[in-house]
């Protein structure tokens, strides 16, 4: 039905406003989506740019899967930040109007784009595996950071790094692909 609705207001060229809750189906069906959170448009674009670029934790966390891991802005080079986790690690994001040095942040990063490495190297968390749940096309990996904080990965359902539950884990991930934001 999503698609005929699309299809059909394609043919005629019409602009349709669709209200909806499901998130696959806002991402689905729009060539642009407004994100609201009570009654205030907390960002509108494609559907690439709201969930590949949020504006803020709320649309971080409303669309899609997402880890938001709280964190101190310790510097800004160009357009990354470097920001350190409650355990001490540090790690790197993009840059966003929200970030400041001195400042809490919050870093969102999809689990997605968090790889599971056998190499230490500037950013890469070390943490604990704490679930790993089979879905058939993935695996989602449970990690649980020094710090108490949790970060979930999602991995090809055939893991390159062997694991189990409670072995050591590194972690890291593009610094491109996280994103520093308001740290509510």
């Amino acid at each position: 039905m999503q698609l005929e609705i699309r299809r059909i207001a394609d043919r005629l060229d019409l602009t349709v406003v669709y209200v909806t809750h499901d998130q696959h189906e806002a991402l689905t069906m729009s060539d642009r989506i407004a994100i609201f959170n009570d009654g205030c448009i907390q960002q509108i674009g494609s559907a690439q740019d709201i969930y590949g670029r949020p504006a803020n934790r709320f649309v971080a966390e409303f669309v899609g899967d997402n880890n938001c891991l709280g964190a101190d802005v310790i510097s800004i080079e160009g357009d990354l930040v470097r920001a350190r986790l409650p355990s001490g690690q540090e790690v790197w994001a993009r840059s966003s109007v929200h970030t400041k040095v001195d400042q809490r942040a919050t870093i969102a990063i999809r689990p997605e784009s968090v790889r599971i490495t056998g190499q230490n190297r500037a950013g890469t968390l070390s943490g604990q595996v704490s679930d790993i749940i089979y879905c058939g096309d993935q695996f989602r990996i449970h990690v649980e950071l020094p710090g108490g904080e949790r970060l979930i990965a999602k991995s090809s359902s055939s893991l390159e790094v062997q694991m189990e539950m409670g072995s050591p884990v590194l972690l890291d991930w593009e610094p491109h692909d996280a994103w520093a934001l308001d740290g509510r």
